[in-house]
């Protein structure tokens, strides 16, 4: 009715929580009887407790400096403080035994007020722990178990230690590499290109490799020539692969699965016997039906040379650059620059003295010497006088790009720089990767 209505405004709310106290009664006792289970079962419970009781001070300053919670919380913590006060005063009391000669009668083991960044008196008691004699004692007792750094290494069971680096670079191969020559991810663009560009040079030179004219000498010269610097520029395929895969490579070397020198020798092996097979398709294209002089074998192994020094360098440079986009960005750039004293956009003997030098660094040159030694020597083209010097002197082909001498005129020297060059760049790549981490911790 109407007239009872101001009396159920009056009315006080009932409070619905009285109906949880017996349930965290039951919990607080249940704890405690968990805690002298687990103090009972365990050796040296007391010891590893106490050990960490300075860490209660810093987490005191913690809450201190970051100020108090919200009243909302502040209650909701104070329903919450009752069963962890009686389990830290049942863990204090329990380990009585460890804390002889600590005054504990001016620490109080409960909460004043509404302090509660200072229950328990966690800095106190703190304090107070690491001036007593039981703190010195356990200092002794852990430098005793652990050692000082004095002491030998403790031997690690076999299981448990680093897999040497021929096993882990077979375990590698074993679960990464086919899983990855399986992927068509992975093997379209490292076979797409060499196919693409195959079939552009047998369509545009299909025939041309035993010509005489000096135009059609001059279009080889320049094809095999692209096909040593696209080498260069198809290595870009490989840059993701090492970038991306950086953080795993970061998490398994800090567990201890494997090192440096593995990962990168297994990336080396596993591009490289892929490579096989892609440069024996590219230069089976090519060669019958461009009609290629010299020996299928000398072109197919410069071709895969020039593409394995590609790949090294690639991932010397995936190595050192911070980014993807900074990876793709310098490998072009030093591709490019080697090219350029290469001997073909500008003549060996043209070169200035101060860039000389840079020219016998060049991977480029020393393919594309291999592959013209291999197509011009010994062949009529190859010996007919169809260019002219400064002089107007009539000289051969060879003579004309300054592919003469020891190195540069003989094929297999420079096959031998190919190896050397691979070396330098493999040893650089793992050196790089070694030493050089992109990770913030």
């Amino acid at each position: 009715p109407a007239a009872a209505r101001p009396l159920l405004r009056r009315r006080k709310p009932v409070k619905l929580l009285r109906s949880a106290q017996p349930a965290r009664r039951l919990a607080a006792a249940a704890s405690l009887v968990v805690v002298v289970v687990v103090i009972v079962v365990v050796p040296n419970l007391e010891a590893r407790l106490l050990h960490l009781l300075p860490n209660l001070e810093v987490a005191a300053r913690h809450r201190r400096r970051h100020g108090r919670a919200s009243l909302r919380r502040r209650r909701l913590c104070r329903r919450r403080k009752a069963p962890r006060e009686l389990l830290v005063r049942v863990v204090v009391l329990l380990c009585a035994p460890r804390l002889e000669g600590i005054p504990l009668e001016g620490i109080p083991l409960r909460s004043r007020g509404r302090g509660g960044p200072r229950d328990l008196a966690t800095a106190t008691l703190a304090a107070t722990f690491r001036e007593s004699d039981a703190w010195t004692s356990l200092e002794a007792e852990l430098a005793l178990a652990h050692g000082d750094g004095t002491k030998p290494p403790v031997a690690v069971p076999a299981h448990l230690r680093r897999a040497s680096p021929l096993r882990a670079i077979l375990i590698l191969l074993k679960y990464r590499a086919l899983t990855d020559y399986r992927d068509p991810v992975y093997l379209g663009p490292r076979i797409g290109d060499k196919l693409v560009f195959s079939l552009i040079v047998l369509t545009l030179y299909l025939g041309e490799g035993g010509e005489m004219a000096p135009a059609k000498v001059a279009g080889v010269t320049g094809i095999l020539f692209m096909v040593t610097a696209l080498c260069g520029y198809g290595a870009a395929s490989v840059v993701p692969s090492l970038v991306l895969d950086r953080p795993l490579f970061y998490r398994e070397t800090n567990d201890g699965c494997y090192g440096p020198f593995a990962y990168f020798t297994y990336k080396i092996i596993q591009e490289g016997f892929l490579c096989i097979f892609t440069s024996l398709l590219f230069t089976v294209v090519i060669f019958w039906g461009v009609q290629f002089q010299g020996s299928f074998f000398i072109l197919m192994l410069s071709y895969y040379l020039v593409t394995m020094i590609s790949i090294a360098l690639a991932y010397a440079i995936a190595s050192l650059a911070p980014t993807l986009e900074a990876a793709s960005a310098m490998l072009p750039t030093y591709v490019t620059t080697v090219m350029f004293v290469a001997g073909l956009i500008m003549l060996t003997d043209e070169i200035p003295s101060q860039w000389a030098w840079y020219g016998w660094t060049s991977f480029i040159r020393y393919g594309w010497a291999a592959m013209m030694n291999n197509q011009f020597q010994g062949h009529p083209n190859g010996e007919a006088k169809l260019f002219l010097d400064a002089n107007g002197t009539a000289i051969t082909v060879l003579d004309f790009y300054g592919l003469r001498g020891p190195v540069l005129g003989d094929k297999w020297a420079c096959i031998g720089m190919l190896v050397a060059i691979f070396a330098v760049f493999f040893t650089c790549g793992l050196g790089v990767l070694s030493n050089i981490r992109h990770e913030r911790r």
